[in-house]
C-alpha cells in the first residue's frame, strides 16, 4: 500500500512545461522571464530563458496552468494569442512564444498599481491604463482597442461605465472617452491638444460585468487579462505609432495572491 501511494505521488509530480522564446526574425531574444501560475494550488513559478531562448519547468503537479512572459523590455508578444497560455498539464507541454519589438509599453492594471482584479462579491471592476515610452513620441491622441478575457473561460462582455484622467494627467485637460466597436471589444481614446509625454498612469476606468461574466471570474479566482487589437497614436492628425498587437500588459493583469519561487536556470 505504501509503495502504491508513493508511486501515485511521484506520478502526480512528473509534469514538465517547456518551450522557446523566439524573436520575429527567428532569433533568440536573450534573457526573458517566463511565469507559470498554478490555477489550483495558488503558486507562481519563474524561469529565465537560456542563450537559445529555451526555458523549462519540471516536477509540476497535474492541473491547469497559466503561462506568460514578464514585460521586461521593449517587446510585445506576437504569439500565442493574447500573449499567454492556459492549458491542462498531464505529462509534457511545449509552449513556444514569439515576440516582436515595440516602442511603447502598455499595461492595463489595477488603479492602485498592483494590476490585480481580486475575486469579490461585486459586478464592478476598476482598472487603469499605464504607458511607458511616451517621452519619445509625445502624441496628442492615443487609441487602444481590445477585449477582456478570463483565462480558460473566454471573453467577457463587460461594459465600461466611467473613464477619467489619472496619475500625472489629472487636471491636465486629457479628454478620456470609450466606445463599443463590435463584439466584446472596446476602444479607449485619450486626447490632449498639448501632447502627452509623461510616462505612468494615463486614465482609470470602471467596468460593469454581467452575472455570467462574474461567474467566469469566480471560476478562475478573479483572473483577468486584456487582449489588445491595436495601439495607435497620432500627432497633428498623423499616425506616429501603430501596433497591431494581440497583447498589452504584464503578469500583474493576472490576479490572485500567489506565493512565488524562482526555478533555477538550467
Amino acid at each position: 500500500m505504501l509503495l502504491v501511494l508513493a508511486t501515485a505521488a511521484l506520478s502526480a509530480q512528473a509534469g514538465t512545461i517547456r518551450g522557446k522564446v523566439i524573436h520575429s526574425a527567428d532569433q533568440a531574444t536573450g534573457a526573458h522571464t517566463v511565469v507559470v501560475a498554478d490555477s489550483h494550488l495558488g503558486q507562481r513559478f519563474f524561469a529565465v530563458t537560456d542563450q537559445t531562448g529555451a526555458y523549462v519547468f519540471k516536477n509540476l503537479s497535474q492541473g491547469f496552468y497559466t503561462v506568460w512572459l514578464e514585460k521586461d523590455g521593449d517587446f510585445e508578444t506576437e504569439s500565442p494569442i493574447c500573449g499567454f497560455y492556459h492549458q491542462y498539464l498531464e505529462d509534457v507541454l511545449n509552449l513556444p512564444f514569439r515576440t516582436r519589438p515595440t516602442g511603447v509599453m502598455v499595461d492595463f492594471g489595477d488603479p492602485n498599481g498592483g494590476g490585480s482584479s481580486p475575486k469579490m462579491a461585486t459586478t464592478f471592476r476598476d482598472f487603469s491604463i499605464y504607458m511607458d515610452g511616451l517621452e519619445i513620441l509625445d502624441p496628442d491622441t492615443i487609441e487602444m482597442a481590445g477585449y477582456w478575457y478570463a483565462p480558460g473561460q473566454g471573453s467577457l462582455t463587460g461594459t465600461i461605465i466611467n473613464g477619467l484622467a489619472a496619475g500625472p494627467y489629472v487636471g491636465s485637460g486629457v479628454n478620456v472617452s470609450y466606445a463599443s466597436v463590435g463584439g466584446n471589444q472596446t476602444k479607449y481614446t485619450l486626447q490632449l491638444s498639448t501632447g502627452m509625454a509623461i510616462n505612468g498612469e494615463m486614465a482609470s476606468f470602471t467596468m460593469s460585468l454581467s452575472t455570467a461574466d462574474q461567474q467566469l471570474l469566480d471560476d478562475v479566482e478573479g483572473q483577468m487579462a486584456f487582449c489588445g487589437s491595436y495601439v495607435r497614436m497620432y500627432k497633428h492628425g498623423n499616425v506616429i505609432f501603430d501596433s497591431n498587437t494581440n497583447w498589452m500588459g504584464n503578469e500583474a493583469d493576472f490576479a490572485t495572491s500567489l506565493t512565488s519561487r524562482e526555478v533555477p536556470r538550467r
